[in-house]
Formats: C-alpha cells, structure tokens, sequence
C-alpha cells in the first residue's frame, strides 16, 4: 500500500453545494501478522468529501485485532478531530465485515472525545473559560464543576457530606492564577446558587 496522504485541498469557486457529499468509500485494505484468516492488524484507507472543498480526503485507519475483537488504534494523517471521526466510523463500519472480528473497541471512546473537545473548545471561544476535563480531588469533599482559563484562573464547586460539621455543605473556591497563589472560598445554599455564582464570574451571565 502506498504511504498515507492527504490529498491537497482546492475550495470550489461560487457556493458551496446544496448537496451533501457522497458517503466515504474504502480505497485500500490490507491485513496483516496472526495466522491465515485471522490477521493481527488491519489497515483500511478511507476516501471521503466534505462541503465546499472539490477534492477528498484520504487516509489509513489502523485496528489491532485480539481475540476477534478490533481495537481502534489510529488515523495516520493529520486531520482534526471531526474529520478523523469520519474516517474512523467508515473504516469501522468495513472492519466489522471480517469473518475474524466479532466486536469493535475505541470507536465510541473518539466519538465521545470528538463532541467533548467540540463543547471545550465553543466555550473557550464564547468565554475565555473551559470546564476541566480532570476535575479536582480532595479527601473531604466531592468537586462537581470546575472550571479554569489561559491563565490558570480557576472556579470550582464542592459539596460535602451533611455530616461534616467543619465544613459548608456547598462551596465555590475561587484560584487567581498560576502567578497569584490567592485563594477565596464563598459559601453557598445551594448548587444552583453556587453555579450562578461561577456563571456570573466566567461569563458575566447567570444561569436561567
């Protein structure tokens, strides 16, 4: 199989079409390792358009295969995230196909990535501020938001247990930054109000 390339890129002059691109079609395949019948890997080559651009995309899919069950493993090319996402599901759709593989793994794991770094990245844009895809850990309370910008800025939410007598029940604690190692707590009545409250701070807005 030849090396995996991305085509080049040529926008079309004039509108983009009202029509949506032909489904994405398998351009390559080649299996390999394990014994006849029963190869360890399995690499596809996926073609497919998107709007607006005249030639398509390519690239290699790659699945490891153990126990009859394909593991998604990589898209060769540079493509971003919701690009990939099409490749992957069509290469996953034809690796199903394999009288060896019995079940797929990974595949919803970069679906669920794709729509959580899609969400990050639309509230960084609107508000300079994203949720934390790690949230904090402590011994004595639960975080249920957080919530941190460019400058290491953070809100975060905690609740202890109701029968914690040292501590608020609900909590926002507020980090200045990387620089300012500041650190405010205001406590609250209730989630929602501890929310408003991070709302109004990240965005300026409270929550309806």
């Amino acid at each position: 199989m030849s090396d995996t390339t991305t085509l080049k890129q040529t926008e079309q002059t004039g509108p983009p079409p009202t029509h949506l691109p032909d489904p994405p079609k398998i351009t390559g395949y080649q299996s390999s390792g394990g014994e006849l019948g029963s190869p360890s890997t399995i690499t596809l080559t996926v073609e497919f358009y998107t709007p607006g651009i005249a030639e398509p995309y390519e690239t290699d899919v790659l699945f490891s295969i153990i126990n009859g069950t394909a593991e998604f493993r990589r898209v060769e090319a540079q493509l971003g995230l919701s690009k990939s996402l099409i490749a992957v599901e069509a290469a996953s759709k034809e690796v199903s196909k394999h009288p060896a593989v019995t079940a797929i793994e990974g595949v919803d794991a970069i679906v669920e990535s794709q729509r959580q770094w899609i969400g990050r990245c639309k509230q960084f844009n609107e508000t300079g501020w994203v949720e934390m895809p790690e949230k904090p850990d402590s011994t004595i309370a639960s975080c249920v938001e957080a919530y941190e910008n460019k400058d290491g800025e953070q809100y975060i939410i905690w609740t202890t247990s109701e029968d914690d007598d040292n501590h608020p029940d609900i909590l926002v604690e507020h980090h200045h930054g990387d620089d300012d190692e500041t650190v405010d707590t205001t406590p609250c009545d209730t989630l929602n109000e501890a929310r408003e409250k991070v709302a109004r701070e990240t965005t300026g807005v409270t929550e309806e």
